[in-house]
């Protein structure tokens, strides 16, 4: 089966549109959410800070 450029654009713009439209309208709706941007604090236990300094090498001098 060929199909031409012009038709895999057409559907290809089908395919998209029928993807995002069940999204679309709900997605770009602020009705019942929380736009505050809310700080949320974890329950993790974080790791220990390093307590070895990382070792940086001296500067090399010009050899020319």
């Amino acid at each position: 089966m060929n199909i031409s450029r012009g038709e895999f654009l057409k559907l290809g713009l089908v395919g998209g549109a029928a993807l995002l439209l069940p999204f679309g309208i709900a997605g770009c709706s602020s009705v019942g959410q929380d736009l505050t941007g809310r700080l949320l604090r974890s329950e993790a236990r974080l790791s220990e800070p390093f307590r070895v300094l990382l070792p940086v090498s001296p500067v090399l001098r010009a050899c020319f």
